[in-house]
């Protein structure tokens, strides 16, 4: 994966704001129904790719992308590895965007150093702001940069820049109840992530790469015990993915009467999901579970023909 090429000599903080936010985006996630869960922000990191917080897009099963700077409509982007360990998530687009911002990896910035963050605090879209490195700290076994610039709800996911309008991390905390608290995931932990998963750059065509599928739920949040068995099974897994592609195919083609209808059998579907536990036998229970999701996989699906 290409993260572009350095640059020498700092720059004007007009430029780097420019450069900036012409990668940034808002991050919007909804649930299977539909309803709004959350909002953050992200930055174009390859072609084809976005990366923010796995916690911005934690439990949800679609989201949508805005650029900051181009306005418009937000668009569906695929949720394509994410990792709570380290709290990223790589999202695939294919849709028109700035440049992919470039890592600064040959070090990291010193204590001191000014820093920019761009994002979306409290939906204040292409928001830009400056502050400088004021310590590192090690939370759960992991680098985290503190810095002074200002971050609020929102800003998650957002590149921090250096004075070469490189990135330098990714916005990830802060303590409300300070002032200027705020941290980072540096990009030595980011380079870690994009080895430990490689993209290609293009969108691929479900919540997938390679055969590593993802449910449409948070599995380090799973609470029943089927959505312990879809995480821990890739037949399951599959078979969710392809549930929540037919789910998303629907929102897009029927009606808003239709879809009503369609968001009230949603919870029937839930209901007989969880049904599946009642079985005494575990691989009776997973042959109920796979069996209810492809029933209810084609029942969406002859929805939309």
């Amino acid at each position: 994966m290409s993260v572009g090429i350095s640059m020498s000599g700092a720059q004007a903080r007009s430029t780097i704001a420019a450069i900036g936010l012409a990668s940034t985006v808002t991050v919007e996630t909804q649930d299977h129904w539909g309803r709004h869960l959350g909002q953050g922000s992200g930055f174009v990191i390859a072609a084809g790719l976005i990366l923010t917080n796995a916690h911005v897009i934690g439990g949800s099963t679609s989201v949508q992308v805005r650029w900051v700077e181009g306005g418009g409509a937000a668009v569906e982007a695929q949720i394509l590895h994410s990792c709570r360990g380290r709290d990223l998530a790589l999202l695939g687009f294919d849709f028109a965007v700035g440049p992919a911002l470039v890592l600064r990896t040959e070090d990291a910035p010193a204590i001191g150093d000014d820093v920019y963050v761009v994002g979306s605090p409290y939906g204040l879209e292409g928001t830009f702001s400056a502050g400088l490195v004021s310590s590192y700290r090690h939370s759960g076994g992991e680098l985290l940069m503190q810095i002074t610039a200002p971050v609020s709800p929102g800003s998650s996911g957002g590149p921090v820049l250096d004075d070469n309008a490189r990135v330098v991390g990714v916005v990830v905390s802060g303590v409300r109840a300070g002032q200027n608290l705020n941290f980072v995931i540096p990009t030595s932990v980011v380079m870690s992530f994009l080895e430990e998963h490689p993209a290609s750059g293009t969108v691929a065509a479900t919540k997938t790469v390679g055969n590593d599928a993802r449910p449409s739920f948070d599995c380090d949040r799973a609470s029943t015990w089927s959505e312990h068995a879809i995480c821990s099974s890739a037949e399951l897994a599959a078979l969710d993915v392809a549930l929540n592609q037919s789910y998303a195919n629907v929102r897009t083609t029927l009606d808003a009467e239709q879809f009503e209808r369609v968001r009230a059998d949603q919870r029937s579907w839930l209901v007989r999901r969880e049904a599946c536990a009642d079985h005494a036998a575990r691989e009776q229970r997973l042959g109920c579970l796979a069996r209810a999701m492809e029933s209810r996989t084609a029942e969406l699906d002859r929805l939309t023909r």
